[in-house]
């Protein structure tokens, strides 16, 4: 131990039964056994010199060393965002003492270098372009926000853009009253408020007067020859109430209809009959853009109106345009059943009851005349079969409106032919012919299912029509019964060609739902 610290060269020992002068300590780990300052357990000091011999001179942290920042962009400041290192020297990239470089990437931002018009923080300071920033131009303030500045106001600030209330620039900056956004170069000068509205030097000057014309429905388009005045009023230039005789109130001359307000030169095209846009047309637009699209049809405007032209086999049976038209015609349409001529022929019905006929239809304008000129037309044979004597005659027609979905739709019963003689109803939602339960001639329209007549023998089940009981050898004397057969009657055959129409009760119109027509024999 030549340095007397107490711990001794390891590289000279020797094994003594004693320490002596020579080799006096028994604790090893001196690197430097000439300076008492180096030695294991010494704090590390910025001095050259490995002051623990921990084989490393100068450690970090080590006593009295620097703060040095970490500098990628080589321009003299660190980087903000990296925590520092202390350091005895540089040390690779923490070589600066300086900090506070907001961008560690680019050697032209960092802390004093001038701050630029260009929306970044070259300074570092926290601050975007503040005013003052190279680039900036003078902005004065616009505090009522009307587009131009007060050129004479002190708080105007050299700015990199428009930040309230400096927001005019120079060339701008040409209000001569701030405080009142109605004021400024670009306004229009008020006549009669004292004012100099246009910042000219000049006030109410005799240019703010205009031509006005009289507007009675209020439109904003005015007749006749128009008065030059200030403001709208009376000729004289007193005020008056906009829409009423001599007042004065409108810039625009060019109504062709001053009566209508809807009717002016920038008034939309409707079909009405009336030159609406003023530019002496009627209902010149197209029919689409004054109808709209007509739904199964073609839009169109005839006389003033909106009238779809439909499609063949659609109507519009509502009268409203908007919806075009609503309606489809039946399968008879155009076909079959227009008139007795060319009915739908239902073929034969047996008197036994045992089919229901079931037709469903509609009657659209066309069809819907008064009979026997239109309505939908069915013919079929009423068959009355042979009878054995002692029993009843079923024969019964019945027809009537299983579906009147509005109760207007009616029928119109005929026997043998279609002529007017041969109608036995008109009118009828329930109708029918039955033969006579008492064995007098048949009768006419029944429309009370079970009615019976006569004194003689009624049917057991007048329900079901018919004559009861029968035989099928005529009487001698017609109308009376057959000799030696009390209580019996003569089933006559009252087979016959039938014809119905289906129809619109007179002013009823027109609908587009079906009726469901329903025809019985025997029931």
């Amino acid at each position: 131990d030549a340095d007397g610290d107490l711990v001794g060269n390891t590289a000279k020992a020797a094994c003594l039964c004693a320490k002596n002068s020579i080799f006096p300590v028994t604790k090893s780990g001196d690197c430097n056994d000439a300076d008492p300052t180096v030695k294991p357990g010494n704090p590390e000091v910025c001095d050259g010199k490995d002051n623990d011999c921990d084989g490393v001179t100068d450690n970090q942290n080590a006593i009295g060393c620097n703060t040095y920042y970490l500098d990628q962009d080589g321009d003299g400041y660190g980087d903000l965002a990296t925590l520092p290192l202390c350091f005895c020297s540089a040390n690779g990239s923490y070589k600066v003492l300086l900090g506070g470089d907001c961008d560690d990437k680019n050697d032209k931002i960092h802390p004093g270098v001038p701050e630029l018009c260009d929306g970044v923080d070259n300074d570092c300071d926290g601050t975007v372009d503040p005013p003052g920033s190279q680039g900036c131009h003078n902005y004065y303030p616009d505090v009522d926000n009307d587009g131009y500045g007060d050129l004479y106001a002190t708080t105007w600030q050299c700015q990199c853009g428009p930040l309230y209330p400096n927001t005019s620039t120079q060339a701008m900056a040409k209000d001569c009253n701030d405080k009142n956004p109605l004021v400024s170069p670009g306004a229009f000068e008020i006549c009669g408020d004292k004012i100099d509205n246009n910042c000219n030097g000049q006030t109410d000057e005799p240019t703010t007067n205009a031509m006005f014309y009289v507007d009675i429905d209020g439109d904003g388009y005015g007749t006749g020859a128009g008065a030059s005045l200030c403001k709208p009023g009376t000729i004289t230039g007193d005020p008056c109430v906009p829409g009423s005789p001599g007042c004065y109130s409108a810039t625009v001359i060019g109504d062709c209809n001053d009566a209508l307000k809807d009717v002016h030169p920038s008034a939309q095209e409707i079909c009405n009959g009336i030159d609406d846009d003023c530019n002496g047309k009627t209902d010149e637009q197209l029919p689409s853009v004054m109808c709209g699209d007509a739904t199964n049809g073609v839009a169109a405007c005839i006389g003033g109106k909106c009238i779809p032209q439909c499609y063949p086999s659609w109507f519009d049976a509502d009268g409203i345009a908007s919806n075009g038209c609503e309606c489809k015609a039946d399968n008879f349409y155009g076909v079959l059943g227009a008139s007795c001529v060319a009915p739908v022929d239902l073929g034969y019905l047996y008197d036994d009851g045992s089919v229901t006929i079931i037709k469903t239809g509609n009657i659209m304008p066309p069809e819907n005349l008064i009979a026997p000129a239109g309505g939908d037309w069915f013919h079929f044979k009423a068959v009355d079969a042979s009878d054995a004597t002692g029993s009843c005659d079923p024969f019964n027609v019945h027809v009537w409106l299983a579906d009147n979905p509005d109760g207007m739709f009616t029928i119109d019963l005929y026997k043998g032919s279609c002529g007017s003689t041969a109608q036995l109803c008109g009118n009828e939602s329930d109708t029918g012919w039955t033969v006579s339960f008492s064995g007098k001639p048949p009768y006419g329209p029944q429309t009370v299912k079970g009615s019976t007549s006569g004194d003689y023998d009624p049917s057991p089940i007048p329900e079901n029509g018919g004559e009861c009981n029968c035989v099928n050898v005529p009487p001698a004397t017609p109308g009376t019964k057959p000799a030696g057969l009390p209580g019996m009657n003569y089933c006559t055959d009252n087979s016959d060609d039938f014809y119905v129409r289906v129809g619109r009760y007179p002013g009823s119109g027109t609908i587009c739902q079906n009726y469901t027509l329903n025809i019985t024999n025997g029931k």
